[in-house]
């Protein structure tokens, strides 16, 4: 039987095991994490997972991420808040 979009179990499988080897787990502090994205609050734990990632990129759509204020907090934790067009220009 062929699967959705043509990948059969070996290749979920496989696509699985790539996606497990490119990723990290991250612990986050039991302490609820600062209040940054005053306009948008549940946004604030998102920004505390790519903190504690050390990530040097926030890849983004969402408008409060992009805020002056936020993007100046993620700065000073040598993270850029970037578009999906500015990550593919990067890369």
């Amino acid at each position: 039987m062929r699967k959705a979009h043509g990948l059969g179990d070996r290749g979920i499988e496989e696509y699985l095991a790539d996606l497990k080897s490119a990723c990290a787990m991250v612990s986050l502090p039991e302490e609820p994490p600062p209040a940054i994205v005053t306009t948008d609050p549940e946004d604030d734990p998102l920004l505390a997972t790519v903190i504690a990632s050390q990530a040097a990129v926030l890849c983004s759509l969402d408008r409060h991420l992009h805020q002056p204020e936020v993007a100046a907090y993620c700065r000073a934790h040598g993270i850029d808040v970037v578009t999906d067009v500015e990550l593919m220009r990067r890369l």
